[in-house]
């Protein structure tokens, strides 16, 4: 879910300096032939802290991005430039009370950034203070901050089984009481809309 804040100075450079650490470490991946987290961790950690001083967990959130971006841009001959700014935060660097993230930038140094909160957002802020909702991974560019809010699921007892023949224009199911149910698909201002009939006992041939 999107929040909606106001980038200040120092949210801009931590924004660029984590672009730069990231388009560091693809370089270094492509150097090195290899994708292995604990490899790389080897092979730039000293490089990266002696430019950067910030907590280590932005080099290890860049590593993970790092090699996001290389697997989505294989078939590309020059190596890839991440030019959007954003952070994908590991969940030790971040903390949100419901109105306000706090961001750990070093040890014992953070900065707060307060969120625009609308109703839309404001029922899952609750929904997540009643413990119904948890929070995932954090990420921010440089006008939102996206808070995914996860439900965990309760699994119930099957009540039965069905399998799907799947065609372009139609969905067609049958149970395990032999029973058979038909979707029409069609396509209406640019939306899937299907239409479900109970076509019931299902007879072969």
């Amino acid at each position: 879910m999107k929040f909606k804040y106001e980038a200040s100075s120092e949210i801009t450079r931590l924004l660029r300096d984590f672009n730069g650490i990231t388009d560091h470490c693809i370089r270094r991946i492509l150097e090195l032939k290899t994708t292995s987290v604990s490899a790389l961790h080897r092979a730039v950690y000293k490089e990266l802290k002696d430019r950067y001083d910030y907590n280590t967990r932005y080099f290890i959130s860049a590593y993970q991005v790092a090699k996001s971006v290389l697997r989505s841009s294989k078939r590309r001959k020059r190596a890839p430039i991440v030019r959007k700014l954003f952070i994908r935060f590991s969940p030790l660097l971040t903390k949100f009370d419901g109105e306000v993230l706090r961001i750990s930038v070093r040890p014992r140094e953070f900065l707060y950034v307060p969120l625009a909160i609308g109703e839309y957002q404001r029922k899952s802020v609750d929904a997540w203070k009643n413990a119904v909702l948890k929070i995932g991974m954090i990420t921010m560019d440089e006008s939102y901050v996206i808070i995914p809010f996860k439900r965990k699921i309760e699994w119930g007892r099957a009540n039965g089984t069905i399998a799907f023949d799947i065609n372009e224009k139609c969905l067609v199911g049958v149970n395990d009481r032999n029973k058979c149910v038909t979707s029409i698909c069609q396509k209406q201002s640019g939306f899937m809309t299907a239409t479900s009939r109970d076509e019931g006992e299902y007879r072969e041939g």
